[in-house]
């Protein structure tokens, strides 16, 4: 027998127990939930679709850095029920606060996730700070407020502006209005509000 037998049957061992691992490795790492809402990439567009449609508008304020926004990804967004009964009273759109601060600012958001419900017309009906990270609770929070406002006025659906200039793509942000996140996060296992309370604005036009 050669002498190399041993060390190629060694060798080939170490292989197969390799690949194996390599195997059960793929299988635990969990797969990244797609995102099945269809938002809108433009906020004009959006009330423009708004006002012809009776609906209410959502922007749903999110950050790269922000765990919580994170799980709502994973737990609410990649769920196919969850984004119907969305677009049964809203037109979904979706924007990063990083990259575009002179939004956030507009509707007085400095912490996220936080969703923003208006009227085509671009009226700030309420904020919801620190949105619920599962199905179940997000949907009643959307039922919630599709109960409160309802759909949006004639008068609303007539004075929708034609166009509002924040774009699908928003301007570069000046490097000293980028800062670290960290601190405005909103998880609701720290938050004092219950999962789905909605703040009450004034509801004056923006």
């Amino acid at each position: 027998m050669s002498s190399t037998a041993p060390f190629a049957r060694y060798m080939f061992r170490l292989a197969v127990a390799s690949i194996a691992a390599m195997t059960m490795w793929l299988a635990s790492v969990p797969c990244q939930a797609e995102d099945v809402i269809p938002w809108v990439p433009d906020l004009g567009h959006a009330q423009q679709i708004a006002a012809a449609r009776g609906q209410l508008v959502l922007i749903h304020f999110w950050t790269e850095s922000c765990p919580p926004c994170k799980r709502v990804e994973a737990n609410v967004f990649s769920k196919p029920r969850l984004a119907q009964h969305m677009t049964q009273y809203f037109v979904p759109v979706k924007i990063n606060a990083e990259l575009a601060p002179q939004v956030a600012r507009r509707f007085g958001v400095e912490r996220w996730p936080t969703d923003v419900v208006i009227a085509p017309n671009g009226e700030l009906l309420t904020r919801v700070v620190g949105v619920p990270q599962e199905e179940e609770q997000y949907g009643r929070m959307l039922t919630d407020i599709a109960m409160r406002f309802g759909r949006p006025s004639q008068q609303d659906v007539a004075t929708a502006p034609p166009s509002i200039p924040t774009g699908p793509t928003p301007p570069p942000v000046a490097q000293n209005e980028v800062r670290s996140q960290s601190s405005r996060w909103e998880d609701n296992n720290d938050n004092p509000m219950p999962p789905g309370v909605t703040l009450p604005v004034a509801h004056n036009s923006l």
